[in-house]
């Protein structure tokens, strides 16, 4: 949705859409076809998180008053030593986004990952593989933050912790949000820079509000497990629309006179035959196409309505 409008809650609004699957069954059905293989595949996670270098956070207090300094020690080159069998042989990925670097399981136990990481000498290498195998959330592992106001003479400690996991609520996406995004957005999307963050103010009332630079979600959807997946395709359709340069002021519009509902397939079906795209609808119409494309596909339905609307969402240009 966009900024200051009430859109998509956790609980949505009741509206007439085509009639879908939920995503789990799809789930199952991909198990029965495909083995146990393709659902671990389609289910791993970036779920253990770390620094690649040396971070510092600064928080602001009192006006006129010192900021608060927060130093956390770079602790990805130390776990991607310690896991390097398992990433060598294929049983752990990562990659780095941004600042960050990500570990998630391909195939490793939670054993093998604990034996790898304890005999590193980690302290806390049972939670860390725990978090590493979490299939809904994204946690941040620190050796040591350490946080302090900066004066002029010394500076002042206000507290030295070791080991920390911390759930983060402001995060890229998981591998499982990235993968079921590119079921409908292909390569149009420029995944690493998406942000999502547990947004207390432009969360408000329960609801997502998705601005040019961040989707901001109410306060405890990704502490919590994170948001629903077709709840985080509608809201991507809305960063869909702004790399394609509609304005804020745009969404901000039609989410304010809230017509979600585009008619189904049966009004695709029509608007395709009448040789008109995506544009014939408005942008919040255009974000549920999405979720409700990614319905159908999740659930293994018949997508043929969808399909030159994909296209479009895919190749990232409107017709």
């Amino acid at each position: 949705m966009s900024l200051l409008a009430t859109e998509h809650a956790a609980t949505e609004p009741p509206r007439r859409r085509p009639a879908a699957a939920p995503p789990e069954p799809g789930l199952h059905r991909l198990q029965r076809n495909a083995g146990n293989s393709a659902v671990a595949g389609l289910m791993v996670q970036r779920d253990l998180a770390a620094y690649t270098r040396e971070h510092l956070d600064v928080t602001a207090t009192m006006p006129q008053a010192p900021p608060i300094l927060h130093t956390t020690t770079a602790d990805a080159p130390a776990i991607e030593a310690a896991l390097r069998a398992l990433i060598t042989s294929g049983d752990i990925g990562h990659r780095t986004v941004r600042h960050l670097r990500h570990f998630w399981s391909n195939g490793a136990t939670h054993a093998q990952i604990t034996a790898a990481l304890r005999t590193a000498r980690f302290a806390r290498a049972d939670e860390m593989a725990t978090h590493l195998l979490d299939g809904h959330r994204v946690t941040l592992y620190s050796d040591r933050q350490l946080s302090y106001i900066p004066g002029i003479i010394w500076d002042t400690t206000i507290s030295d912790t070791h080991d920390n996991l911390d759930v983060q609520t402001r995060r890229g996406l998981t591998q499982t949000e990235r993968a079921a995004a590119t079921s409908v957005y292909g390569g149009s999307l420029a995944y690493d820079d998406i942000v999502l963050e547990d947004a207390p103010i432009m969360g408000i009332g329960g609801y997502a509000r998705t601005t040019p630079w961040q989707i901001n979600f109410p306060t405890g959807t990704l502490s919590g497990g994170g948001p629903g997946l077709r709840w985080l395709i509608h809201e991507l359709g809305h960063s869909w629309q702004y790399a394609r340069g509609v304005s804020l002021a745009t969404t901000l519009y039609h989410a304010v006179r809230g017509v979600y509902d585009y008619g189904g397939e049966p009004a695709l079906i029509r608007n395709t035959a009448a040789g008109n795209g995506l544009s014939a609808f408005n942008t919040e119409q255009q974000a549920d196409i999405a979720a409700d494309a990614y319905d159908v596909l999740s659930s293994g339905g018949a997508a043929a309505a969808y399909q030159p609307y994909l296209t479009e969402f895919r190749s990232g240009t409107y017709r």
